[in-house]
């Protein structure tokens, strides 16, 4: 008991000890399977049913910081959803949410369920408190307070064990691509980037040309030293034997390189004077959807892309045959007037794309917390977006464009990752907290009801979504379904699950397509269930 009280008065120790407990069960496999992110959520349970309180605004900022990193992320591709490929999955998405919201409703009139603890139930299976609180308004005695209490974790954490063993059970950490065209999918190895001296010793090299050789090997030929002179390779350059060669790329990649054309060395690179790097942001709609070929950037601009970085995954030696997108932040090469016009062709330098952005992250969460906090009217009554889809909707918008003002709408790969991962460990932490609390508040009879009934309905609809899956053929299909399903049913830390397990980011475009769609629709449904709710 002493415990208890001194970790009540040292909340921040106590938050910590949660989090390790937390990741400490997530670490646990039995047959291969693991409770994943959901073992932060039973930490929070046993820390909230022994009375230690920590402070609710852990769960709304860490809340905020994943919906912030989703929106900046997903904004350049959050219309792919409604292309000609895709609008067929915003069918599948509202499926599954009109699944949920009819097993919800009909479990709820087989038992005889009071409305107001229905409404519990319908809105923390759906984890919109945003809904809720539109219908009960501060009542603190609802018996929907306690539905909605109990239904939301049981949803998440059933929910995560339901997205676990999709991805076990169609290996998807090894398929983890979409079926569609959110993305057009780079090829990503799990290795080093490096940069290496080849010395061109084969004759069949003789004469092949530098663009060729870089496409057929995917590596990217830097500088080049030719005759005692270092050069900046352009669009006529061809090998040589003789020739020294700065090439970056996988270094598998470059290994092949090497068999094909020649032998590894160790020289120190005299580099070009005046030849340096720069990231460049494309806001140029113009260039969206051409290839590199067609930009021709060696041949009309002096200038080498050496990289690209896009979704938030670096593609390292691109092709000539890869085609920008809006949003790609590219690293290229060359004389610093060479860098400058190509920067005015493709848009703007990038200054802060090596950073997390604070003061970007909070324009957009001010605003969104202000656009989620505007009352809409409705027939039954207003409805409001809520701390999440508000910020989510304004996230989105500073990543589509990229680029507000002094605002900027991107992160680097590590920056996104510590914000989204950091923020979601909080979010559940405070979930599981919310929930073991109340374990000392209601009767064990009333508890039980409670459970039982969230219990039916989630397992309900999720074996719903598994038929639908295997519906739809599968393997094939069941990365963009999970996806899908995780924004249907607002399950923010379902998709961090699939994030983490599959290693793909490619899940967060149809997430985010999704998700402010059902969030609106949660909200307006469950007024209208409400009203239209005859039993008493």
């Amino acid at each position: 008991m002493d415990i208890i009280k001194y970790l009540d008065n040292n909340q921040t120790l106590a938050l910590f000890i949660a989090i390790f407990i937390g990741f400490a069960i997530s670490k646990i496999r039995i047959k291969g399977f693991t409770v994943g992110s959901a073992g932060v959520i039973i930490a929070g349970m046993i820390i909230g049913h022994a009375g230690i309180i920590i402070p609710d605004i852990v769960r709304v900022l860490g809340l905020l910081m994943f919906i912030y990193a989703v929106g900046i992320q997903s904004g350049p591709k959050i219309f792919s959803i409604f292309t000609k490929s895709n609008i067929k999955y915003l069918g599948i998405a509202m499926l599954i949410f009109l699944f949920a919201t009819l097993i919800a409703f009909g479990f709820s009139l087989l038992m005889g369920m009071p409305k107001d603890v229905f409404i519990g139930v319908y809105c923390g299976v759906f984890g919109s408190a945003s809904a809720l609180a539109n219908i009960i308004g501060n009542s603190e005695t609802s018996p929907a307070l306690l539905a909605y209490s109990l239904a939301y974790p049981i949803a998440l954490f059933l929910t995560l064990i339901f997205v676990n063993i999709i991805i076990q059970r169609y290996h998807l950490e090894e398929n983890a691509h979409l079926e569609g065209e959110f993305e057009k999918p780079a090829v990503i190895k799990d290795e080093k980037i490096i940069t290496q001296p080849i010395l061109v010793t084969h004759h069949e090299a003789e004469g092949v040309k530098l663009s060729s050789a870089e496409d057929k090997y995917g590596v990217k030929i830097k500088e080049l030293i030719k005759e005692k002179e270092t050069l900046l390779p352009d669009f006529k350059t061809v090998l040589h034997e003789g020739d020294i060669l700065l090439v970056e790329g996988y270094e598998s990649d470059i290994n092949r390189f090497e068999k094909a054309i020649g032998e590894k060395i160790r020289k120190h690179f005299k580099h070009i004077p005046g030849v340096g790097t720069r990231q460049v942001l494309v806001t140029n709609r113009d260039l969206d959807g051409k290839t590199i070929k067609e930009i021709q950037p060696r041949k009309k601009y002096n200038c080498i892309i050496t990289r690209i970085w896009r979704s938030g995954i670096f593609i390292p030696a691109p092709e000539s045959g890869v085609r920008l997108e809006l949003g790609d932040s590219l690293v290229i090469m060359g004389k610093q007037e060479d860098m400058d016009n190509f920067t005015r062709l493709a848009g703007q330098q990038d200054k802060s794309s090596g950073e997390l952005d604070f003061l970007s992250m909070s324009f957009v969460v001010v605003i969104g917390l202000l656009l989620g906090d505007i009352p809409i009217p409705l027939p039954s009554g207003v409805m409001k977006l809520g701390v999440a889809g508000g910020t989510l909707l304004v996230a989105l918008a500073v990543g589509y464009f990229r680029r507000i003002g002094f605002i900027y709408g991107q992160m680097t790969p590590q920056a996104r990752v510590i914000t989204r991962d950091l923020g979601l460990t909080f979010f559940m932490l405070g979930v599981g907290i919310n929930a073991g609390t109340l374990f000392n508040k209601y009767s064990l009879s009333e508890t039980f009801s409670f459970f039982l009934t969230s219990l039916a309905v989630v397992l309900g609809f999720l074996l719903s979504v598994f038929f639908l899956i295997l519906l739809y053929k599968g393997r094939r299909r069941a990365a963009t379904i999970l996806s899908l399903f995780c924004g249907a049913v607002t399950n923010t830390p379902a998709l961090g699950l699939v994030i983490t397990k599959t290693g793909s980011e490619e899940f967060m475009i149809p997430y985010a397509s999704v998700y402010p769609i059902a969030q609106v629709l949660i909200i307006i449904l469950s007024q209208l269930l409400y009203v239209i709710y005859y039993i008493k």
